[in-house]
């Protein structure tokens, strides 16, 4: 403890944040992770079953001559990074960002089940 003490703040904080990761990273094989991650398996097939359902796409096209450029987007963008994140569940790197190889915070994987990257990651995406 008495060298902790005589350690900088900044060498505090940097050492705090590390022993964070670190616990973590250890969560991340806990049985709370795992449920987590079958619970986001199963909501990201439910949404690809949705999108990507021919009987919607036939209804629509049906009474509209064409999909809406919502669905379109779905079943052409979503669904893409949909069928990445379950590969990443697969191999074991589900929540991990696909640009800085940091975790995705949990907050952000339960809004977005199908995010590849970051929110710090994707900021930067959308600037340039």
């Amino acid at each position: 403890m008495f060298l902790y003490n005589q350690l900088s703040l900044n060498v505090k904080i940097i050492l705090y944040l590390q022993l964070n990761k670190l616990k973590r990273i250890m969560n991340r094989g806990s049985s709370e992770w795992k449920y987590f991650v079958e619970k986001q398996e199963r909501e990201i097939n439910r949404r690809l079953n949705k999108y990507n359902n021919i009987d919607t796409v036939k209804d629509q096209l049906n009474e509209t001559g064409n999909l809406s450029g919502y669905q379109s987007y779905k079943i052409s963008t979503v669904s893409v990074f949909l069928k990445r994140a379950l590969q990443k569940i697969k191999n074991g790197t589900y929540g991990v960002c696909d640009v800085c190889k940091e975790e995705i915070n949990i907050e952000r994987l339960k809004m977005v089940p199908g995010a590849l990257t970051c929110v710090k990651c994707d900021d930067l995406k959308e600037a340039k």
